[in-house]
């Protein structure tokens, strides 16, 4: 008796089965195995296939794989549209000009320009854009914003948070106004209720190296001309507690006036000092808030022949609680008939606002007549004025 095989239904002929039946039954067979497509029946398992060459999928999809082993490749493949694992272990995908684009690289996401290293991965800092807004944000790992270092930058428009500058060569907002922090970690004003610091200072201010600079320990402006001169201030007004000279102080000579006396053709204007006779002047002073130091005094006279036992006395009150100093010269300098006797101070002589001096001159055994009768000083307030 003929029986059926389980998996095609092939119809096996039994041994005593007319020919005709047998003929019949193998030719149903064979039509059987003619029409077979492995969709019903035993099916071909993996085992049973070896792939020697491309393997063309006509357009359809790849459907229910659970992952795909990509080996990596000594030779990247050529051909558009292929993904592979490169040298390198990345995933790598050809695009439709040819061109290999890196998808991974290492452990992250290769993004354009190299990716994002570092510790942004393992940190779970973030970059988001709001396209709302058209705004990146750089937050670090806990959510805040995060610093952005670069060599340079090109923006339409920079938008900052309201914090003081705390690093080195930063730009900040402090109450709506911009500062910068040096590479000094001095921190700079750039605007100022709805100006910028500045911007009144015209001319060739911001094409030089002109600066004007503030000290706050001092309550100093310096005002600076180019090769660090001092500068001229020109204004119609100008009002302040003092005015300094720049890189400390001037040298002042004030004089006062010995015409006391009318005499003939050759001495008009000069003060006679009779043998023996004195004649005492009160010193003009510089007056200012930071003082003035008294350097040295001289009286200028002259006489018919020769002199000796002149001097003249210095007295000098630096104010306050300090006592009267005194300081008596005969030093002389002279080409006939004019002499002058001058002196420096032994010890600073730094007058006050309420600070004076006075210089007596002590005449010998002859006449003399006074000329002039100066005083130098030290002078650091520009404004100073002489009394």
């Amino acid at each position: 008796m003929a029986r059926t095989t389980d998996n095609l239904g092939l119809t096996i002929p039994d041994v005593g089965e007319p020919a005709e039946r047998w003929t019949q039954e193998i030719a149903d067979s064979l039509d059987r195995v003619d029409a077979h497509d492995h969709t019903t029946g035993k099916r071909i398992t993996q085992d049973a296939i070896d792939v020697l060459g491309p393997l063309t999928l006509n357009g359809n999809p790849l459907r229910a794989a659970s992952s795909v082993e990509l080996p990596v490749q000594a030779t990247a493949p050529i051909g558009a549209g292929r993904l592979y694992a490169g040298s390198d272990g990345d995933l790598y995908f050809r695009s439709g000009a040819d061109v290999p684009v890196k998808i991974t690289s290492g452990s992250a996401v290769a993004a354009p320009g190299g990716g994002i290293g570092g510790d942004y991965t393992a940190s779970g800092a973030a970059l988001t854009y709001n396209a709302s807004t058209h705004t990146y944000f750089l937050a670090d790992q806990a959510g805040s914003t995060a610093n952005l270092v670069v060599a340079s930058a090109s923006a339409l428009q920079l938008s900052l948070g309201d914090t003081s500058p705390s690093s080195a060569k930063t730009l900040a907002t402090i109450g709506g106004e911009l500062y910068y922090r040096d590479g000094s970690n001095r921190t700079y004003p750039l605007t100022n209720n709805g100006a910028a610091t500045g911007a009144d200072i015209r001319g060739d201010y911001h094409s030089t190296t002109a600066s004007v600079d503030y000290n706050n320990s001092t309550k100093v402006f310096d005002f600076t001309a180019p090769a660090s001169a001092a500068a001229t201030v020109q204004a119609s007004t100008i009002k302040g507690q003092s005015y300094q000279y720049k890189g400390g102080s001037r040298a002042r000579r004030l004089f006062t006036t010995p015409c006391l006396a009318v005499g003939g053709p050759d001495n008009y204007g000069a003060f006679p000092v009779t043998s023996g006779g004195m004649a005492i002047y009160a010193l003009p002073v510089p007056r200012g808030p930071l003082g003035s130091v008294l350097s040295q005094v001289g009286i200028e006279f002259r006489s018919g022949g020769t002199v000796s036992g002149v001097f003249i006395d210095l007295v000098w009150w630096v104010g306050g609680s300090a006592s009267e100093s005194t300081q008596t010269f005969f030093a002389t300098s002279y080409t006939y008939p004019t002499y002058t006797i001058y002196g420096t101070p032994s010890s600073p002589a730094v007058l006050g606002t309420n600070g004076w001096a006075t210089v007596r001159l002590r005449n010998g055994p002859q006449n003399i007549l006074i000329y002039s009768v100066w005083a130098d000083y030290a002078v650091t307030d520009a404004d100073s004025w002489a009394t």
